[in-house]
């Protein structure tokens, strides 16, 4: 589809920006559309703990 509008506004020879863009955003489309799927894994990668270092909720440094 948008190849189709790229071409339309290439042939009017006005928006060549947008035509630009728009050829830009079909090519990476048609790229992310050829990438094979990644592979499933049984386990989820473990996130490390976020924080500050403290725990105490009644300290005033805290951003509880």
């Amino acid at each position: 589809m948008l190849a189709l509008i790229t071409g339309n506004l290439i042939s009017t020879r006005k928006y060549l920006d947008i035509a630009a863009r728009d050829a830009l955003l079909a090519m990476g489309a048609a790229a992310l559309a050829m990438m094979p799927d990644r592979p499933r894994t049984k386990e989820r990668a473990q996130m490390p703990a976020r924080g500050c270092g403290w725990t105490d909720r009644d300290d005033p440094r805290s951003v509880h």
